[in-house]
């Protein structure tokens, strides 16, 4: 959501703290559209409280759950059971590469800038300007902080419990 310029708030501890305000914000709703549930961090955490209610609608042999672990350790044989899952022949896999890599972003104003109408777009794209700006502004995305984590695992306790029950996946 910084990234592509739509949270404006700089820590993703600020963030959480303004979830609730925000859910409960006829004009943030309004405001954000078709975005709103983006903003909700820890409420799209909640991953068995959503296979729940897909559960609700849909028989259990129509799931396959599978853990990224899983996929990214034993990609052949993970979609191999993905294509049996399925009924479809299972065909030839490319090895996985990590592409669509995620960045963080140093300077919100100067994405900002990026991303208005202020630098024509045929000027910018000739010289390569906006190429050269956005790589220039890009940094590492900084790992969660532990105490961070470790709020949100106590929070998510029993979320978690249930999209173990659900799905046999034990997420740590």
């Amino acid at each position: 959501m910084r990234r592509h310029g739509y949270e404006k708030i700089h820590t993703f501890e600020k963030a959480l703290e303004a979830e609730d305000a925000r859910f409960k914000s006829l004009d943030f709703k309004k405001n954000n559209g078709q975005y709103f549930h983006n903003f909700l961090y820890y409420e799209s955490g909640k991953y068995g409280e959503q296979i729940q209610r897909y559960m609700n609608l849909f028989d259990r042999n129509q799931f396959l759950f599978l853990s990224f672990e899983e996929l990214s350790q034993n990609p052949t044989i993970t979609l191999s059971k993905v294509c049996d899952f399925l009924e479809i022949p299972a065909f030839g896999f490319k090895s996985l590469i990590h592409s669509n890599k995620g960045y963080g972003i140093k300077y919100p104003l100067l994405d900002s800038f990026i991303r208005s109408k202020l630098i024509s777009n045929k000027i910018s794209y000739k010289l390569k300007l906006h190429t050269t700006l956005q790589s220039f502004n890009k940094m590492d995305i900084q790992p969660i902080k532990k105490e961070t984590r470790m709020k949100l695992m106590k929070a998510y306790a029993n979320d978690l419990e249930l999209l173990f029950e659900l799905t046999g996946l034990r997420i740590t």
